[in-house]
């Protein structure tokens, strides 16, 4: 029996990065320099989708990850979403670069 593959899009894997962050009961607790690395490591990630898709979907990856777990954890929230968006699109670029 074979497996049909879906296409997934740039904002299916931000879903899903999303709802692992939000499944993670200790992550409210990150530092800057840790969510610097969660970022850096889910734009990453990226890389197979064009720079229009990629730029559309961050957009609400702050407000729906960061901004959702800390808040229902009743933390405060460390980082901004410059700051996010920032880290996501320069480690696409970064990983971009490296595939070329």
């Amino acid at each position: 029996m074979e497996t049909e593959l879906v296409e997934q899009t740039a904002q299916d894997y931000l879903d899903q990065c999303t709802a692992a962050i939000n499944a993670n009961p200790t992550m409210h607790r990150n530092t800057v320099d840790q969510w610097r690395y969660v970022c850096r490591n889910v734009g990453a990630g990226l890389d197979q989708w064009d720079h229009k898709e990629v730029s559309d979907a961050v957009k609400s990856f702050y407000g729906k990850a960061i901004v959702r777990c800390c808040i229902l954890a009743g933390a405060p929230v460390p980082i901004n979403n410059k700051q996010v968006v920032f880290w996501l699109l320069e480690a696409y670029e970064e990983q971009l670069d490296k595939l070329r």
